[in-house]
């Protein structure tokens, strides 16, 4: 390819459309997309590395010498979902099929690090 391969919203089909990307017969493509990791790393110990790195973006996966690696995650046990809210279909463009759903998560408080990267994404922390 000559150009950026570039998916839009339409390339994901919808709740009447599944579409599936597939190669030419005999072709072997690799669509791949990256930014090279550069700083200095840090040994953290049993086998965990870490490095600053900036982003604008989710991080969606990561590689290190061709192979996939995993980010550190550590567990947190909810204590059951907090409210629902109700989506009816078209009604947003992610909306494909009406229904209901958790609204959140709730947390013990002190579970969850007051430091942690996405507190944002974090619905409700108990009091």
């Amino acid at each position: 390819m000559d150009e950026t391969l570039v998916f839009e919203p339409e390339d994901s089909g919808n709740v009447n459309c599944t579409i599936y990307y597939e190669a030419a017969e005999g072709a072997n493509p690799i669509i791949s997309g990256d930014k090279v990791v550069e700083g200095e790393w840090t040994d953290e110990g049993n086998g965990i590395y870490s490095v600053e790195y900036k982003r604008d973006r989710k991080l969606r996966s990561f590689y290190v010498n061709g192979e996939r690696a995993y980010m550190t995650s550590r567990k947190f046990t909810g204590l059951g979902g907090n409210g629902t809210y109700e989506i009816t279909a078209g009604e947003s463009d992610w909306a494909w099929i009406s229904g209901s759903q958790s609204a959140g998560t709730l947390f013990e408080n002190g579970s969850i690090p007051v430091d942690t990267i996405n507190p944002d994404e974090i619905f409700k922390i108990l009091q």
